[in-house]
């Protein structure tokens, strides 16, 4: 399932399957199958190292965390290929054991891939936060696919489980709970389908790592540790709380208290002769600050006015540059549609190239593991070979021992002759001596005969070997022969494979540009938006600060009406008091001047009396 099938997942898809490229990074990593292993750790249950030497039924090792250590042949468990990493069902593992088993769902746990099958079962890895793949979206995505068809899910179990129970009505598919000892089994011997049978696949399991004790203690411990940890956390917050509400009653208690005391006071005060002509003096003293603050009023009345046109220009460019930039968005929105198009095009055929360098490195394998059986024969042909050659060279040296033999013998049959010659001269009436060298010379005859049968059947041994010797070097060339075709084949299979990892290099290449293009047109996608953010924001306090102003003007207007009217009620009762002031000042001058009349009258009146 590649990553376009996988879009259909959403936000769940990175946390069911990672993707083609970060998979073909792990499976390309440097991997030696006899060298790298799994061994036990004090510390850490298990650690993976790599062999460096071994010695009888001792093994020495470095572990990944830089230990040297020497553990028993027993206690070294094989790693799987890098093709297995992360794998989601972990029956297809070539090394079924216990750390295997461990480390595979240590790492898809580290990736917050939760799900994992192995065999009939479907084993869960529990992340205590939550994950965005129970969504509505993730439901549709399982519904009618079959367990091979998605990634692991619960989703998948049970729809699976729902159409197998609607498709054959004589069975019932159910979820029920398994103890330990069911799901060691499922894992350890998983039953596999061949043909229309089920049949369970045998595993080379060491140990096994569920144990319902354990695991049993270890959730009471858990559920133990997180009692004790809400319970504190409840406490804290109880505590937290009731110091914040203590808190605000305190406060509450001092403010009565000071506005007790200030209306004690007001009440106190409220009825003196001084505080009464304060409250009847008290308005008039604003009568006189009224002109100043309508001048202010009007003077900061023309400055919001001001400040009001400046905004409306602002608010008009900001709407023109809005305008532009939201052309310039959808020129960058319809950019990234063209390079997302050109990036699944892409994806597409770096897949295809995926697929068929999967095809050349399974023909390569397929290859070098024929090309090993042949070096195999090829060494087993080689060493008869060179056994052959020492049985010859050791026959060669036995044929070599009976000429010499023969030689010497042939050298004392010429003596004896010699001899007979001279005793028949010499002993011709000695016929006891002429019997008894006659059966000498019978007895040499015979074992010269017998000689003679020995080296005729030690030369038909050598002319067989010969022949086998030439039969098995006939052999040896037919084979070099085929090496040598076999080392062509591999050779142009090796070019073919730089070649496509050279395409599969370009095309990544490719990919990692249109991903950087595309990672720069969303960054400059991003500022735009930030600045059209920015700029509605802007636009926005200006409008804000448009409202207030116009609000501020407003109140303004309403208060300078008010102060108008408030000042045309003074004057008025300054004229009414002008007015009775005047007439006042007219009753005092016609006081007076009566006053003078009488005066004037009184003087009279006094200068007659003088007179």
């Amino acid at each position: 399932m590649g990553d376009s099938i996988m879009a259909e997942f959403g936000a769940a898809a990175p946390f069911l399957r990672k993707s083609d490229q970060e998979r073909l990074e792990a499976q390309t990593r440097p991997f030696d199958m006899k060298k790298e292993c799994f061994v036990s750790d004090p510390e850490v249950e298990y650690v993976k190292a790599s062999i460096t030497s071994r010695d009888g039924d001792k093994v020495t090792v470095d572990t990944e965390f830089g230990k040297t250590v020497t553990v028993k042949e027993c206690d070294v468990h094989p790693q799987n290929p890098p093709k297995f990493d992360k794998i989601e069902d972990m029956a297809m593992f070539t090394f079924l054991h216990e750390p295997a088993v461990l480390f595979n769902l240590k790492e898809r746990y580290a990736a917050w891939m939760i799900y994992t099958y192995s065999g009939l079962f479907c084993v869960t890895v529990n992340p205590y936060k939550w994950l965005p793949v129970y969504n509505q979206e993730v439901v549709v995505a399982y519904r009618g696919k079959k367990r091979t068809e998605a990634p692991p899910h619960i989703f998948s179990i049970s729809d699976n489980a729902y159409q197998y129970m609607l498709s054959d009505t004589d069975k019932v598919a159910y979820l029920m709970g398994l103890n330990s000892a069911d799901l060691i089994k499922g894992l350890c011997h998983p039953r596999v389908k061949v043909g229309n049978e089920w049949v369970t696949k045998g595993q080379n399991v060491q140990q096994v790592f569920f144990k319902a004790g354990l695991l049993g203690q270890l959730e009471e411990m858990r559920d133990d540790r997180l009692a004790l940890i809400i319970t504190g956390i409840q406490a804290r917050a109880r505590g937290i709380l009731s110091r914040i509400e203590f808190q605000k009653i305190v406060e509450r208690r001092d403010s009565l208290l000071v506005i007790q005391w200030n209306v004690r006071a007001f009440m106190g005060v409220k009825n003196w002769p001084w505080m009464k002509l304060y409250f009847k003096i008290k308005p008039l003293l604003k009568s006189a600050e009224a002109e100043k603050e309508m001048a202010n009023m009007k003077e900061e009345f023309t400055k919001l006015k001001e400040a009001y046109a400046k905004s409306e220009s602002r608010r008009k460019e900001l709407e023109e540059k809005m305008v532009t930039l939201l052309q310039e968005k959808n020129d960058l929105q319809l950019q990234v549609q063209s390079e997302q198009d050109n990036l699944s095009d892409a994806e597409e055929r770096c897949e295809g190239l995926i697929k068929s360098k999967i095809q050349f490195e399974a023909k390569v394998k397929e290859l070098t593991e024929r090309l090993e059986d042949e070096e195999e024969m090829n060494a087993e042909l080689t060493a008869k070979k060179r056994k052959l050659e020492d049985e010859c060279s050791e026959l060669k040296k036995d044929i070599d021992d009976l000429e010499l033999t023969l030689a010497k013998v042939e050298k004392e049959k010429h003596a004896t002759e010699n001899k007979v010659k001279n005793l028949t001269e010499e002993m011709a009436a000695l016929d006891e001596i002429i019997a008894k060298l006659t059966k000498e010379k019978k007895a040499l005859q015979e074992a010269h005969q017998q000689t003679l049968d020995d080296l005729q059947s030690e030369e038909d041994k050598v002319n067989s070997l010969t022949k086998a010797k030439a039969k098995l070097e006939q052999q040896v060339d037919d084979l070099e022969g085929s090496l040598e075709q076999e080392k062509k084949i591999r050779m142009d299979l090796e070019r073919a494979k730089r070649k496509l990892e050279g395409d599969l290099k370009l095309t990544q290449e490719n990919i990692m540009d249109l991903e950087n293009d595309k990672q720069q047109m969303e960054e400059k996608l991003k500022k735009k938006d930030f600045e059209i953010s920015q700029l509605n924001s802007k636009i926005e306090d200006e409008q804000a600060v448009c409202a207030q102003l116009q609000k501020k003007l407003k109140e303004l207007q309403t208060n300078l009406e008010k102060m108008c009217r408030t000042l045309e009620d003074q004057m008025s009762e300054f004229r009414v008091k002008a007015e009775e002031g005047q007439r006042t000042i007219n009753d005092f001058t016609m006081q007076k001047a009566k006053l003078q009349t009488e005066n004037g009258k009184y003087i009279n009146i006094s200068a007659r009396f003088m007179r």
